[in-house]
């Protein structure tokens, strides 16, 4: 578990191949199998390992909740909120199923019903926050319109838990959104980053830089964040990327997105492939262009953020069956499109 929490893979597939040496049916030892194939990117093998143990351990609240999150990432959306409802209708005070439920509506744009379902949670669990608000946070950012009442909320959890991390990068995720760059850069002074929550913040931390306009600062922490072997390295590439384009070095770009994108979560790769259409029109790869963006909209995955953003391209490039813009709407396209692909980013 140490190996798995530090992303420190290699060492987790050691000690989990050392434990099946022991030939013994242990729940324990195959849910942590199943979650390393699960990070690995072995998705339809995590799931046969997490069917069998439910099998044998019908019971099994860490297989069950492993099994839902696995048919999340498969974009299986309705398989999931089915798993996950049966989890709580079993274990009603787990927080990870009913946080992982709330997810599942989140990808399934149903927005109202998951932030009900965080609220619901936060209230329930208040000694269990971190999920919960991580998530919250996320959700949220999909409506500008709540970020005062947002605001409002993390600033009353920071006063209540001042040493919670995944509060505090919360406040300063609401932060970033409403423009308050500088408050974010005086409240959040990390500099060498070790816990999954420190590289979170750190990375919340750089995208301030870049939304402030800072490219070099921006640049610079977000290299460091790609270079180290951070729990939070695919997020670092794809800001990195949107720095880079907005110095307009789109052949970097497209040689910083298309490393290892198939072995990303699908969050991040729809992420990936809008921007790899935003530099390949700009290229004027206009087949691959259209290509990428086409691929962005996966199968059960209705952000309605990844629609507008890729009708957007579409539309600005004149790529496919978009027409001819009046010269005065490119400009205001253009920002557009840099605020979506921000908060796209900034959500991951």
């Amino acid at each position: 578990k140490t190996a798995m929490d530090s992303n420190d893979l290699a060492t987790a597939e050691r000690l989990v191949g050392y434990a099946g040496l022991l030939d013994v049916e242990d729940p324990f030892i195959t849910n942590f199998q199943a979650e390393l194939l699960r990070r690995n990117g072995f998705t339809n093998e995590a799931l046969a390992v997490y069917d069998k143990t439910i099998s044998l351990f019908p019971n099994d609240v860490f297989a069950k909740t492993g099994r839902a999150e696995v048919l999340k990432e498969m974009n299986k959306l309705d398989e999931a909120l089915t798993a996950y409802n049966e989890t709580i209708s079993l274990f009603p005070n787990n927080v990870v199923a009913k946080t992982g439920g709330a997810g599942v509506l989140k990808e399934m744009n149903r927005l109202d019903e998951a932030l009900a379902a965080y609220d619901e949670t936060i209230s329930l669990f208040p000694n269990k926050l971190d999920e919960a608000l991580a998530a919250y946070d996320e959700t949220i950012s999909l409506f500008p319109n709540k970020l005062n009442e947002a605001l409002a909320v993390f600033q009353s959890l920071v006063e209540l838990y001042s040493n919670n991390l995944v509060t505090r990068n919360g406040f300063a995720n609401i932060l970033v959104l409403k423009g308050k760059f500088e408050d974010v850069q005086s409240f959040l002074q990390i500099e060498n980053p070790v816990s999954k929550q420190e590289w979170i913040g750190y990375h919340i931390l750089a995208m301030s830089y870049l939304r402030a306009g800072n490219l070099a600062e921006a640049i610079k922490r977000f290299t460091f964040g790609l270079n180290k072997d951070s729990p939070s390295k695919d997020y670092f590439a794809t800001a990195l990327a949107i720095a880079k384009i907005k110095k307009r070095e789109f052949t970097s770009v497209v040689e910083i997105l298309k490393e290892d994108i198939e072995n990303i979560n699908t969050k991040q790769k729809r992420t990936r492939l809008l921007l790899l259409g935003h530099s390949y029109a700009e290229l004027h790869r206009n087949d691959e262009a259209v290509n990428s963006l086409n691929a962005s909209i996966l199968a059960n995955a209705p952000n309605p953020l990844v629609h507008t953003l890729k009708n957007d391209l579409l539309l600005r490039y004149e790529l496919g069956e978009a027409g001819p813009l009046p010269p005065g709407q490119i400009p205001i396209l253009d920002q557009k499109i840099e605020n979506e692909e921000f908060r796209l980013a900034l959500a991951a």
